[in-house]
């Protein structure tokens, strides 16, 4: 049987979706285009300037993502450790001897590993966190709603009587 998807699932994949879409695009051209390849030649190892180069890359990636959860500890938790695991996966595959063959497809390469461990490892967490943390503020949001418009509710009956007051005052000036 399928049953339809809610909207909070569509939209947390969506927003991996975008997360992915733009990591794999942007990976490769940073690993190439980013990085001091003359150095990497002579020295086999990147600059600590390439280094920080690359993690602020996959720090900011995470940033928009990170911002639209600041209010859930367990998915900006995951987040955190997420741009940590992808720093460190990226700086193992590039502090190597320089590769003499074609340095594009090498970093392609390295690129196609960090999804894989992303998709692996990041992904299914980071899914679970954010899909709780949506469903948190939908349970949230249903609760304020039956508050704010069950006239038995307390809360309802003594925003009534003050918008009655109100209006009553309004009606007297």
């Amino acid at each position: 049987m399928n049953a339809p998807i809610k909207p909070r699932y569509t939209y947390v994949d969506q927003q991996l979706d975008t997360l992915e879409h733009e990591l794999s695009r942007m990976l490769p051209v940073t690993l190439l285009f980013e990085t001091n390849v003359g150095y990497w030649h002579d020295m086999d190892e990147l600059t600590n300037e390439d280094d920080e180069r690359i993690e602020d890359y996959i720090r900011t990636e995470f940033s928009w993502l990170k911002r639209s959860y600041e209010s859930s500890r367990e998915v900006t938790d995951i987040l955190d450790q997420s741009v940590i695991l992808i720093q460190n996966c990226v700086w193992v595959a590039m502090n190597i001897q320089f590769p003499h063959q074609d340095l594009g497809m090498y970093t392609d390469r390295i690129s196609q590993n960090v999804m894989n461990v992303y998709n692996r490892v990041v992904y299914p967490r980071l899914r679970g966190a954010m899909i709780a943390a949506n469903h948190n503020c939908e349970v949230i949001q249903r609760v304020w709603r039956r508050c704010n418009t069950n006239p038995t509710h307390p809360m309802c009956r003594r925003r009534l009587d003050r918008e009655f007051e109100e209006d009553m005052n309004a009606l007297r000036a």
